[in-house]
């Protein structure tokens, strides 16, 4: 029986590339009650906050920029992750429009109605 079988760890995401994070509980005993929610890190909620934020200072985003400023990485696995957060934030009821295509396309924020 492995870790998670035994509470000690939870998934984050259920994709091949899921993370696993200390329970709650497991957490709080060996590290405190504020080292569980930086261990677990930024959640999507806040990433759609960040990016918003960004956004107001600077006309658009790409999928490098967005890996940066949310600490996702350089791996091929973070650039799917961001392109997936890309795709839910610029659907029909998403925050983004998308300009351009390939390597070249960027994010921006949706005209106001």
């Amino acid at each position: 029986m492995g870790p998670s079988g035994l509470g000690l760890l939870e998934r984050k995401s259920h994709t091949r590339s899921a993370t696993f994070h200390l329970t709650k509980g497991i957490a709080r005993e060996l590290l405190g009650k504020a080292a569980y929610t930086k261990a677990r890190g930024l959640n999507s909620i806040r990433y759609a906050e960040m990016v918003r934020e960004y956004l107001h200072d600077h006309p658009s985003i790409s999928n490098r920029e967005v890996r940066e400023l949310l600490g996702l990485g350089e791996s091929p696995t973070a650039q799917v992750e961001a392109s997936r957060y890309f795709k839910k934030w610029s659907g029909p009821s998403g925050f983004l429009t998308a300009d351009g295509n390939g390597a070249k396309r960027c994010y921006r924020l949706k005209e106001a109605a």
